[in-house]
């Protein structure tokens, strides 16, 4: 059988306009349903797979070998794409040198050889290209749909979850619940009178995962390891990644892991990313009282985003006081620290910190303290590859935060 040919992800001009999701992680490590996208191409392709972030975040990835860079022939592929089928990843084998694949001027697909493809990758780069504007589904690549603004994110959870539990319930260490559709790992919990209701799509419980007494969990839905639900809470199409803490109510959301949640308030239509947290009673809206079209600010700018639930998108490290409360549409950059009860902009630059009539910066060593502090409470560190993207991301984001606070 002939070698594979080697496979490496780039992250194509403009990907920025998906929003906070991929400011701190190249947009491959998301999460979407229970998996990453990388995970699921590193599971599809047979050979060597590297990995070409933005300049910005080259710490967080190994550096492509040189020896890559003599192949003869070398696939390169956009890595914003979710891999449903395998077998569609395999088919960028029957690219010849030269060719190329595009949609709306983004490429996603490329057949160079080696020496081509280094400096491709550099042009691509610091090439400036405007991002496709928001259409009613997701559109789709070659090897899957393409994730382009962060409300994909939950949009195509259910989609995720159906491809992921079959993938995870063949790997094996999971246990079918009394009902189709319902499925524990090992050392999975479920406290006396919870509800898994699997009618609308799967339920599935992780290892270490913990669901509260009197809880209800509506499909499709996933709990990551170590994830645990508080008592009474209310999970309606909820995929949660590694380590979150639930409570109260939450629909049609991803939560990339590490995020609390865990007190009485809403959460709806949101992305949600790492490190986050809401205080008791925080809520945000996701429909507006006229059921209008939901406008996003982002980078600058203002898009609709053809949707009528919409709910919020909170950066990294996004901290959200008590009785906190978010318009349709809020996006939060990372380490934004948001406190009181009046609703804050519907956009907010990386490093705010306000609330109660006042906006500031939020010094960068205080909220790389807080950092550290955190991620320790969870197993995890701040390691120096995310310090270097976490400083890189409070420069380029200076202008931003001048032009918001004055």
């Amino acid at each position: 059988m002939p070698q594979a040919t080697p496979l490496v992800l780039f992250e194509p001009a403009g990907i920025e306009a998906l929003g906070p999701p991929v400011a701190l992680r190249p947009v491959w490590e998301l999460r979407v349903g229970a998996r990453r996208l990388v995970e699921r191409i590193a599971e599809a392709w047979p050979g060597e797979l590297h990995c070409a972030p933005r300049p910005a975040l080259a710490g967080l990835c190994p550096v492509l070998p040189p020896a890559l860079f003599a192949a003869q022939r070398v696939l390169l592929l956009a890595g914003h794409q979710l891999v449903l089928d395998p077998a569609a990843l395999g088919r960028l084998e029957a690219l010849a040198p030269g060719d190329r694949i595009e949609d709306l001027g983004v490429p996603l697909a490329l057949c160079l050889s080696g020496a081509e493809a280094r400096d491709w990758l550099a042009a691509e780069a610091t090439r400036e290209a405007p991002w496709p504007a928001p259409t009613a589904a997701p559109r789709e690549g070659p090897c899957g749909p393409l994730l382009a603004y962060w409300w994909e994110l939950y949009e195509l959870a259910p989609r995720a979850l159906a491809a992921d539990a079959e993938r995870l319930l063949a790997a094996g260490g999971w246990q079918r619940g009394e009902r189709e559709g319902i499925w524990l790992a090992a050392g999975a919990m479920l406290a006396p009178g919870s509800v898994l209701d699997a009618s609308g799509g799967p339920v599935l419980v992780d290892r270490g995962a913990s669901v509260g007494a009197l809880s209800v969990l509506v499909g499709p839905c996933y709990l990551g390891p170590g994830t645990r639900t508080k008592p009474h809470t209310q999970l309606h199409g909820v995929f949660a990644g590694p380590e979150c803490r639930l409570g109260g109510e939450v629909e049609e959301t991803q939560l990339q892991g590490f995020s609390n949640k865990q007190h009485h308030g809403f959460l709806g239509h949101a992305a949600v990313g790492e490190w986050v947290n809401l205080g008791a009673g925080a809520t945000n809206s996701d429909l507006k009282n006229n059921y209008g079209s939901i406008r996003v600010e982002m980078g600058g700018r203002s898009l609709d985003s053809g949707r009528r639930f919409l709910g919020c998108c909170l950066g990294d490290h996004v901290k959200l006081g008590i009785q906190g409360r978010l318009n349709t549409g809020t996006v939060l950059e990372p380490f934004t620290n948001w406190f009181g009860a009046d609703f804050p902009p519907k956009g907010l630059p990386a490093f705010s910190w306000g609330g109660e009539g006042r906006l500031e910066e939020h010094a960068l060593e205080r909220a790389l303290a807080t950092a550290a502090i955190a991620m320790p409470r969870r197993g995890a560190r701040l390691d120096e590859g995310q310090e270097a993207a976490i400083r890189a991301l409070f420069a380029r984001s200076a202008a931003a935060r001048r032009a918001r606070i004055g």
